[in-house]
């Protein structure tokens, strides 16, 4: 009998009975490749072959030269590429959070250096026992390593529950590991209250990640932009402003980046988080503006614009407009944008071209002028609250 597997590194092993029925083994011997997972089988003629799953969902086979003997040819690898999984990790009961950051649900992943993984948080809570008549709630996706830092930057979405009405928040990160480790991903609540207490609901609060590497992804967050809206990077929309309309991640000072689907990649996915603040008159976050209306409507939709090997827009793919109310009390709102994809295929305009935009069209339509929330920096590291990634689907 011989025996195969993995251990957390990915790294592969095989040990083997001195002889039929023997209680001997010799010892677990490495024998080559980083994978995910590996099973075994026994050819006609007795010589093992061994098919495996790395962690980019890349499918793997080697097999011996000679049957009973450690002679083993390379790992090759195999068309297709399984399907990026989720697995789910759900609050157990129903929890009160009083205070700030207080952790729900979490999970360790081990990652090598490079390696990337969705990891999207959501939770369901309502306000009781309120002293006010809202109180702002923060949901947070971050990931720490063995002392509890930060690694990278964490996604964060707010909004104000008003008593005895329950809201949910999604935040969705793309965490990439800088070195090789086990990682401590966690949802966190924030009532922004040491008082009032919210009531975060079991099975609906929960914290899910990819299983397999997203090779090849990429995140975008728009620029610094404080809680008091007084930095000049900050963008607002609306009366008195300098436009109503908006592309984030396009033309709001972010960063220009083109980013490139795999050559093997059949299509991409797309998904968006947006934080808004309505500027009414008395309010602290808007750097002194202020409207005299009760609420603020915006129109918005995501897209992902696909360019031509002269980088122009030869396809278009986005998201249905939606429109969105945000109402004075409450005044902070986050507009998730749920995962949509589509195919990669290569047509008379794009010839096979792979080079997309990725951005969020927000547009003011009437009341008070809104600011896009940014990301900040403090103690804890790099926070995020408007922000998106791409990535690429195989099948």
């Amino acid at each position: 009998l011989e025996v195969f597997g993995v251990n957390h590194e990915d790294r592969v092993f095989h040990r083997a009975q001195a002889r039929a029925n023997s209680a001997t083994w010799s010892p677990w011997e490495e024998i080559g490749g980083r994978m995910r997972a590996v099973a075994a089988d026994t050819n006609s003629d007795g010589r093992i072959a061994l098919i495996s799953v790395d962690g980019a969902g890349r499918i793997f086979w080697k097999g011996q030269r000679t049957a009973n003997r450690n002679d083993w040819r390379g790992w090759e690898v195999l068309p297709g590429t399984l399907m990026t999984t989720f697995v789910r990790k759900e609050l157990a009961v129903n929890t009160n959070v009083v205070g700030w950051e207080q952790v729900v649900v979490s999970a360790d992943i081990y990652l090598r250096a490079g390696e990337s993984r969705q990891v999207i948080g959501q939770a369901l809570a309502m306000l009781k026992n309120a002293e006010h008549s809202s109180m702002d709630i923060t949901t947070a996706v971050q990931c720490v390593d063995s002392t509890g830092k930060q690694v990278g930057t964490s996604t964060w979405a707010e909004t104000s529950l008003l008593p005895e009405q329950p809201d949910s928040l999604r935040p969705a990160l793309l965490f990439r590991a800088p070195v090789d480790g086990l990682y401590t991903c966690r949802l966190l609540i924030s009532s922004g209250s040491t008082k009032d207490a919210m009531t975060a609901y079991a099975t609906w609060t929960y914290l899910s990640w990819s299983d397999f590497d997203e090779v090849g992804s990429h995140w975008w967050n728009n620029p610094e932009c404080n809680s008091r809206g007084e930095l000049p990077k900050c963008t607002y929309l609306g009366p008195g402003e300098p436009k109503n309309s908006t592309y984030i991640f396009y033309d709001d000072r972010t960063p220009l980046y083109r980013w490139k689907a795999a050559d093997d990649a059949k299509g991409f996915k797309m998904i968006a988080n947006v934080e808004l603040t309505t500027c009414y008159e008395g309010t602290a976050s808007c750097g002194g503006r202020g409207g005299g209306a009760k609420s603020s409507t915006v129109v918005s939709h995501m897209e992902a614009v696909r360019l031509d090997s002269q980088g122009r827009q030869c396809a278009l793919y986005r998201s249905a407009d939606r429109t969105d109310v945000i109402y004075n009390t409450p005044h902070h709102y986050n507009i998730p944008y749920a995962s949509m994809g589509a195919s990669i295929d290569s047509t008379a305009a794009c010839g096979s071209s792979r080079t997309f935009l990725f951005r969020i069209f927000l547009k003011h339509v009437a009341g008070n002028p809104v600011k896009i929330d940014g990301t900040s920096y403090d103690q804890i590291g790099t926070l995020t609250q408007t922000n998106g990634y791409m990535i690429n689907t195989y099948s």
